[in-house]
């Protein structure tokens, strides 16, 4: 008996064994430390993949949301029908990557504030902002900065929670106000 693995398939089972290698991984900095983290750093903690894939997933969703305005302008039935089908798809996939990079989040605060994935999970539940459960548990927001991986589209088509907590440390404020 054969067994046939599709790309996406085995490019699922590498992502979640990048997932589990990198929530195995120690702390890399002490719960007290409020330094921002590089993107290096935002890899390390949640892994390359899970970071890659949204990234990636979010600029699907653009370019397909691009695709389906320009044809529904002046395309026809069918390749509006096919134009739709495929930014439904992307959009999927996007949710998908963000509930990955959520968990990975969610992991990453708990290791980071020495809380468990389940209270970080439960502040979540509750309606708590990425920034607010950063603060709540002395874990500097840059930790949830999924942005830092990102080169185009950043901050397009988001709604205000999904940026939430993504301070990349160049603001102008220069750290004034609130966060």
């Amino acid at each position: 008996m054969q067994l046939f693995v599709t790309k996406s398939g085995l490019r699922g089972i590498l992502q979640a064994m990048i997932l589990a290698a990198a929530l195995c991984m120690p702390a890399l900095v002490n719960a007290q430390d409020t330094a921002p983290l590089s993107t290096d750093d935002l890899v390390s903690l949640v892994g390359r993949a899970v970071v890659e894939d949204a990234a990636q997933a979010d600029e699907r969703v653009r370019k397909a949301q691009a695709v389906y305005d320009e044809v529904r302008r002046g395309g026809t039935p069918e390749q509006q029908r096919t134009a739709n089908r495929d930014l439904e798809q992307a959009r999927e996939q996007c949710r998908y990557a963000e509930q990955k990079l959520d968990t990975a989040r969610v992991e990453g605060i708990a290791r980071k504030s020495g809380r468990s994935p389940a209270e970080i999970q439960s502040m979540r539940a509750s309606g708590m902002g990425w920034g607010a459960i950063a603060n709540e548990t002395g874990v500097h927001p840059s930790v949830n900065a999924k942005g830092n991986a990102k080169s185009s589209g950043k901050g397009k088509g988001k709604s205000a929670d999904d940026t939430m907590g993504t301070d990349t440390g160049k603001s102008k404020a220069k750290g004034k106000g609130k966060q």
